[in-house]
């Protein structure tokens, strides 16, 4: 595995500046129509198509991830929860080639394409939603690389918190380059109107174990309001932690005002939250 110091060399080397056209031949716009209102059974056959681009191909796997994750919060579903262990294995092992700029190895397509009847068999009948990190593997790969080097050594996080689905994506890549004790993952959000901190209530013991006592880093895709943050790290705090800091890939630039972090500090320019 690469050094954390290369991941942005090389996602800016294979995606922004597009030296390999595997990664993006297309314009954003057919990229994001190809994905667009697909089922599961789209997305699996859009994971295998000769014609998907490796960026394609990262975010069908994350959207096939944030619809089994959404299934687990649904039915309490064990199948989907044996089902998830594997998808979140090979997500993980797909985001780091890709950020590394290797291209996404066939034998991981074809891991979780071979997933398909039991996949399937879940009954998931809804389309994926749009994942709002498309198209800013930028902010993505600069975010982690800065998270990962920070909290190294005595300031290592025992526990990842990735707030699902939309951070499945970064969570996993800090899993990658931080080898944390857990990786787990909660939901809240005040677009779908939950109002509350959910989590798949066949993990909920696994969750609680995994942050009581912890030093825990809670990461989210995007920050708007911090709401969200907010919420994930009260949860948190509820289960006693020994630490909780919380981040997001994107952050908006007034967040400061508006987050009820008892303080925040700048990770090589990248805001943190400690609550």
């Amino acid at each position: 595995m690469a050094d954390v110091k290369n991941i942005i060399r090389n996602v800016r080397r294979h995606y922004i500046d597009r030296i390999d056209d595997r990664y993006l031949p297309c314009s954003a716009e057919e990229a994001e129509r190809r994905q667009e209102g697909k089922t599961l059974g789209g997305l699996l056959e859009l994971l295998i198509d000769d014609e998907s681009t490796e960026f394609i191909a990262k975010n069908t796997m994350f959207s096939i991830c944030q619809l089994v994750y959404d299934k687990m919060l649904e039915s309490n579903d064990s199948p989907a929860c044996s089902l998830w262990k594997s998808l979140e294995e090979n997500a993980a092992k797909a985001a780091v080639s890709f950020y590394e700029g290797r291209g996404i190895r066939d034998s991981v397509k074809q891991k979780i394409y071979g997933m398909k009847p039991e996949l399937l068999s879940l009954g998931i009948s809804k389309a994926a939603k749009r994942r709002h990190l498309a198209f800013h593997e930028d902010e993505t790969a600069e975010s982690i690389a800065r998270l990962a080097k920070y909290f190294s050594g005595s300031k290592k996080p025992d526990t990842i918190i990735g707030i699902a689905s939309g951070a499945i994506e970064p969570a996993l890549l800090l899993k990658a380059y931080m080898s944390p004790k857990h990786t787990e993952f909660i939901r809240y959000s005040s677009f779908r109107k939950d109002y509350h901190v959910k989590v798949p209530k066949i993990l909920e013991d696994k969750i609680e174990k995994s942050i009581s006592g912890k030093k825990v880093l809670i990461i989210d895709d995007w920050v708007a309001t911090g709401v969200t943050l907010d919420k994930a790290a009260a949860y948190a705090k509820s289960l006693k932690p020994s630490a909780v800091y919380a981040t997001g890939v994107v952050i908006d630039y007034y967040i400061k005002r508006t987050i009820g972090a008892k303080k925040d500090f700048m990770c090589s320019g990248h805001p943190v939250f400690e609550y």
